[in-house]
């Protein structure tokens, strides 16, 4: 019994030994990959190839961050985040661009994105010399934060709507529909229907009408071609 005894005892410790050196390695392992991850915090995520920088997340969160929630604004921003790259890279297979004079066109023109900012409050005119006016000096100036602010807000919204718009009519351009089809849709669309219906309302039925099992059969046996469909 002893020998017994001090097999198990030294089984015992055996186990907790083996026990003891997993969990070594498993929070050495959790360490290095820690570690190792630290080395590339300025990168929160590749999108088909593409990074999507922390610092420059981390902006568009301040900029936009006013008056919202912040969990809800980071997921709004991560997927257009991620919208915008792969429509870019779609744009870019198509090789679609806006020139300087559509981008002028789109921000000084009817649509501008600068009314609500230079509109005047008093005839509710859009006043375009004093936006390009306030354009020059933002780029003529040396503060990086609001030009990138003017670029985040305006230029590249722009820019992409506009990308967006011609890609839309390229795809809508691109399809065809036979003229047959057309003319189908139309006659479909154009068709009407006379319809006679009678109703009968239930509660115009007694209660003591009754229907016996005879006159059931003698229905079924003068109606049996309609039923023959439906046992086959």
């Amino acid at each position: 019994m002893s020998v017994i005894q001090r097999i198990r005892d030294r089984g015992a410790w055996i186990v907790f030994g083996i026990i003891a050196l997993a969990l070594i390695a498993f929070i050495l392992q959790d360490g290095v990959r820690r570690g190792g991850s630290s080395t590339n915090t300025t990168t929160l995520g590749k999108v088909d190839g593409d990074k999507i920088d922390r610092v420059d997340f981390e902006q568009k969160i301040t900029m936009y961050g006013r008056g919202q929630q912040r969990e809800q604004l980071i997921g709004q921003l991560w997927d257009q985040e991620v919208n915008t790259i792969l429509m870019q890279h779609e744009f870019d297979k198509l090789g679609l661009v806006v020139s300087d004079k559509e981008l002028n066109d789109i921000l000084y023109g009817e649509n501008s994105p600068l009314k609500r900012e230079f509109t005047d409050p008093q005839t509710g005119v859009f006043d375009v010399d004093r936006a390009k006016q306030a354009f020059a000096q933002i780029k003529k100036s040396k503060n990086t934060e609001q030009q990138q602010g003017i670029v985040e807000a305006y230029l590249k919204p722009a820019v992409l709507q506009a990308l967006q718009a011609k890609y839309q009519a390229l795809m809508q351009q691109s399809l065809y529909v036979p003229k047959w089809m057309v003319e189908k849709q139309q006659a479909d669309n154009n068709l009407v229907s006379s319809v006679s219906y009678i109703y009968v309302p239930y509660s115009s039925i007694t209660d003591s009408s009754k229907i016996s099992d005879d006159e059931i059969v003698a229905y079924a046996k003068k109606h049996r071609k309609e039923y023959e469909p439906l046992l086959l």
